[in-house]
C-alpha cells in the first residue's frame, strides 16, 4: 500500500477528490480528510457533544458529505479547530491532547510521507487548507494521484516557497493557530 496525499485550497475540491477516489474503487475506510475550521464555516456539518478540547467533539449531521460520513471535530494545538474523517481522525482522536500537536506530522510520516513534506502539509492545514490522504494499492497510486491533481491539488513545495517569501521559517509544534482573519487573507492570496 502507498499513501497518496493532496492539499487543497477549497474544501469542495477535497470533497470531490474523496468522492472520485471512492468511485474509482478506493475503499472509503482508507480515505482521510482534514480541514481547518477556524472560520467556523463547517460548523453546520458537525453536531457537538460538549467534549473537551482535543477530543472528538461531534459527528456529521445529515448525509450531505458523501464519502465523509463519520466527520468529526477536534482541536489540534498549533492548528486550532479542524473537522476530519477517516483513519487520520481515528489516529488523532486516540492520541490524546498532548500528542495531537505532532500527531498530524507523525501520522503522515508513519504513512510513508517524507517528514519535510509532512511539515508542509501540517502548515497547509494550519493556514486554512484541506488535506486528503488515501491508502491505495501500489498499482493504483498513479491513478489516485491523477484524481487529486485533476481537482487542483496544491504543489506543497512551491507553496512552501511562497510562505518562506512571506516570512515562514519552518515547522514548529509551538506555532500559534491562524485566526479566522489570517485564514481568510491566506485563502484570498491563493484563490
Amino acid at each position: 500500500m502507498k499513501t497518496v496525499i493532496g492539499l487543497f485550497d477549497r474544501y469542495s475540491d477535497a470533497q470531490a477528490v474523496s468522492n472520485d477516489l471512492a468511485s474509482s474503487g478506493v475503499d472509503r475506510n482508507n480515505i482521510s480528510v482534514m480541514a481547518n475550521n477556524a472560520t467556523g464555516e463547517y460548523n453546520e456539518h458537525v453536531e457537538t457533544d460538549g467534549a473537551g478540547v482535543g477530543a472528538t467533539t461531534g459527528t456529521v449531521v445529515g448525509g450531505t458529505l458523501g464519502v465523509l460520513a463519520g466527520l468529526g471535530a477536534l482541536a489540534i494545538p498549533g492548528i486550532g479547530p479542524v473537522i476530519a474523517a477517516g483513519p487520520l481522525l481515528a489516529g488523532l482522536a486516540g492520541a490524546g491532547v498532548g500528542a495531537l500537536a505532532g500527531g498530524i506530522v507523525g501520522s503522515l510520516v508513519d504513512a510513508g510521507i517524507p517528514e519535510e513534506d509532512a511539515h508542509y502539509y501540517h502548515e497547509g492545514v494550519r493556514r486554512g487548507g484541506t488535506l486528503v490522504t488515501a491508502a491505495v494499492d501500489d498499482a493504483n497510486a498513479d491513478s489516485a494521484a491523477s484524481i487529486m491533481n485533476r481537482h487542483n491539488a496544491v504543489n506543497v513545495r512551491e507553496r512552501s516557497a511562497g510562505w518562506r517569501e512571506r516570512g515562514y521559517t519552518g515547522y514548529s509544534a509551538d506555532s500559534a493557530p491562524y485566526t479566522d482573519e489570517e485564514i481568510r487573507r491566506e485563502r484570498e492570496y491563493y484563490m
